[in-house]
């Protein structure tokens, strides 16, 4: 089992980037950026591997339980649902949750160039949440 993974150095440089602005520790802006991943168009386990093969891993270094804590086997579980197929463990935790990390980070950056101020961006953020009215 693979205990901790790396981002590529562009992410890495994007996580030190929000984390300057935004003072928020890298672990919260990942699972950010994998929430925002895992809501964009779905792949299949193919294309996210094209993807993966083209990674650094020249980043950010990231353990399991700072990602996931207790929630790890939700987080599988959406990964499989995203790209509709099920996950052994190498590769949801070394090739998926690389992928989503690494897509939602540049989502993120983005979100933060428009929003450029904290509140403006975590408006944004909280505007993306779904709300159901009863």
């Amino acid at each position: 089992m693979i205990f901790k993974i790396k981002t590529t150095k562009n992410t890495g440089d994007c996580l030190k980037t929000l984390r300057k602005n935004l003072r928020f520790p890298a672990n919260m802006l990942s699972r950010i950026a994998m929430a925002m991943s895992l809501k964009s168009e779905p792949l299949n386990k193919d294309e996210i591997y094209k993807y993966y093969e083209t990674y650094d891993s020249e980043g950010y270094e990231f353990s399991r339980y700072i990602l996931f804590g207790e929630y790890e086997i939700v987080y599988k579980l959406l990964m499989e649902e995203f790209c509709s197929s099920k996950l052994s463990d190498e590769e949801f935790f070394q090739i998926h949750t690389k992928f989503h990390i690494e897509n939602g980070m540049k989502m993120l950056l983005n979100e933060y160039k428009l929003a450029n101020t904290q509140e403006k961006f975590i408006k944004s953020l909280i505007r993306e949440v779904p709300i159901n009215k009863y």
